[in-house]
């Protein structure tokens, strides 16, 4: 779970702005997709 945290606010970081998963439960979703694939 802290490993998704992670990530997800790594990717935020490369974005324009940290964004949390209650404001982005789309991102949140589709970033834990990803790193479950990988």
């Amino acid at each position: 779970m802290a490993l998704r945290e992670d990530s997800v606010q790594r990717h935020d970081l490369m974005g324009d702005e940290p964004v949390s998963p209650e404001q982005k439960p789309d991102l949140y979703k589709i970033t834990a997709m990803i790193i479950k694939n990988n």
